[in-house]
């Protein structure tokens, strides 16, 4: 898999699971309905409390996390190839 893509479902799907954690914590009336960006009436971590939300945010934040740790590596790998080497992890 390309490091694009990688990047891609690293930066893509912990923002599509935050929106659809708090649409189904806001559907099951566990945070009120709102603009969260606007008016900061909830927070992410309130949005993930409840069933059946919970199970949402940690069926998707668990694999954002590990295609964050991949992308990491695979660019320190990159760099280390372009001639960095006082970032080098090994």
């Amino acid at each position: 898999m390309p490091l694009k893509s990688i990047a891609l479902f690293a930066g893509l799907l912990p923002l599509i699971s935050v929106h659809v954690t708090y649409l189904v914590a806001a559907y099951f009336e566990h945070v009120s309905w709102c603009v969260p960006y606007l008016e900061g009436c909830t927070s992410i971590s309130k949005t993930g409390r409840y069933s059946p939300a919970n199970y949402v945010f940690r069926a998707t934040i668990i694999p954002s996390a590990v295609f964050m740790m991949i992308y990491w590596k695979l660019a320190s790998q990159w760099l280390v190839a372009m001639g960095d080497k006082q970032g080098a992890i090994n």
